[in-house]
């Protein structure tokens, strides 16, 4: 039953999509595609190691593959959200077909300059704490063996919270939007100013990895993936996200060997070995080993109720309980004490509320985050796309983090809010320099 409930939410999401593809940029849906992949396949053919002894573990697994499908039909029952998305869609459509200097003009260019200086500003603070040779990356790169400590060092235990956040920042808001605004700003040329933007954009992914961690860097690559599918389409932009996905664990996988100090060993054996091993568990099959393991802590301690979300358990003077840590020594042996095990947020809530009504609190909490939509809707040319795609890239952080962490930490909440603040500032240069109409190019943008 498990295995044909998860085939058809599979079925269900790609007719939904092939159908109406402007529901993509609608984040419920969006959450959707990704938790089928990450998460419910392990739910659906998961190996017996994963669950753990837990004791209500079907229930666990239906509930998280029929998330998605509460998800769709939340969809389809919102026709004014889908209007919107539509709007949306088209708009970033347009961008593909329309002349440069009307996508590409002085809202874009202050954007680049704002987000710009919080990048100097950010990265100048972060590497006066913490010296270029104390990072992760460094440890990556040149001394193997002390990687574990670098990489807790290089942010978890940075004294400075103001650094923290701001680097944290960098990484989920400034560097997405700088480098989406740099790779829209003209055709990619032979040329001086290409070889310098190019440069940027990677000096810029490695930025973010500087901690050591290699999911930043990957998602960056993600960004421009999900830029061009904004401009061209689902389906041609469906091959390359997909694409630049593969590349993505091509280079995780390629960083793990550095980090273990083996890339002498690289070889198609040893690589295949890696990928079918560590990082496709890592990928495909640690998202839902840790909601297993969330639920385990509530079945073994109780529920967490609502000390696990810290603004509710700092309005209600409840001590707040870091889950995701307390997971992690509970389950995983060996680990330095600063460790987290983070899980989807919808995992979090079951353990703060039940599995039920868990499900039913995720489930209200995605579909509100639909109407962050119309903090875009204002929005055209390029700037569009650019925070469009940044907010999409943000909700990748839901597969593996708490709902108020992602809406602050992860910036869910920050992009809608800053895009809406662009709007408005820039109102009279975005309706003169794009006065173009949606119905006339209708058939173009489907």
């Amino acid at each position: 039953m498990l295995m044909l409930a998860y085939l058809f939410s599979i079925l269900a999401a790609g007719v939904l999509v092939l159908a109406h593809p402007y529901v993509i940029v609608r984040p419920s849906v969006w959450f959707c595609l990704l938790m089928i992949l990450r998460i419910n396949g392990a739910a659906a053919f998961g190996p017996e190691e994963i669950f753990c002894g837990y004791q209500e573990l079907w229930t666990l697994r239906l509930l998280s593959i029929c998330f998605p499908l509460a998800i769709m039909v939340w969809v389809v029952c919102t026709p004014g959200l889908n209007s919107a998305a539509q709007n949306l869609y088209r708009k970033c459509r347009a961008t593909a077909i329309l002349p440069a200097a009307s996508v590409y003009g002085a809202p874009e260019r202050r954007a680049l300059l704002v987000f710009g200086v919080a990048v100097v500003i950010t990265l100048a603070a972060y590497l006066t704490t913490v010296r270029i040779t104390k990072t992760g990356l460094w440890a990556t790169l040149f001394h193997p063996a002390t990687y574990t400590m670098a990489r807790e060092e290089s942010l978890k235990l940075v004294a400075s919270p103001f650094v923290r956040y701001m680097y944290n920042w960098h990484c989920v808001l400034f560097a997405p939007i700088v480098i989406g605004l740099l790779a829209s700003g003209g055709r990619w040329r032979l040329n001086v100013a290409t070889i310098c933007r190019g440069s940027i954009i990677l000096m810029l992914i490695l930025s973010v990895m500087l901690t050591g961690a290699r999911a930043p860097g990957a998602v960056l690559f993600m960004l421009l993936a999900i830029l061009y599918m904004l401009r061209k389409g689902v389906i041609k932009g469906g091959i390359v996200v997909f694409l630049t996905a593969c590349c993505a664990i091509f280079l995780a996988m390629l960083l793990t060997f550095m980090r273990a100090g083996r890339l002498d060993e690289l070889s198609p054996e040893s690589a295949t070995k890696a990928l079918s091993g560590g990082l496709f568990g890592r990928v495909f099959v640690s998202p839902f080993r840790t909601g297993v393991w969330t639920n385990l802590y509530a079945q073994e301690h109780g529920l967490l109720g609502v000390s696990n979300i810290r603004p509710l358990a700092l309005l209600c003077g409840t001590k707040y309980v870091n889950l995701a840590n307390r997971v992690a020594l509970a389950y995983i042996p060996g680990v330095v004490r600063s460790c987290h095990s983070n899980t989807c947020f919808l995992f979090a809530f079951q353990a703060s509320f039940g599995l039920l009504p868990g499900f039913v609190v995720a489930l209200v909490g995605l579909c509100c985050l639909d109407f962050l939509l119309f903090g875009f809707k204002r929005l055209n040319g390029s700037l569009l796309v650019v925070m469009l795609a940044s907010f999409m890239v943000a909700l990748l952080s839901l597969n593996s983090g708490a709902f108020t962490v992602c809406l602050n930490t992860h910036g869910l909440l920050w992009i809608p809010v800053l895009a809406w603040m662009f709007a408005l500032t820039n109102r009279r240069a975005l309706r003169r320099r794009y006065p173009w109409s949606i119905q006339r190019h209708r058939d173009d943008l489907e």
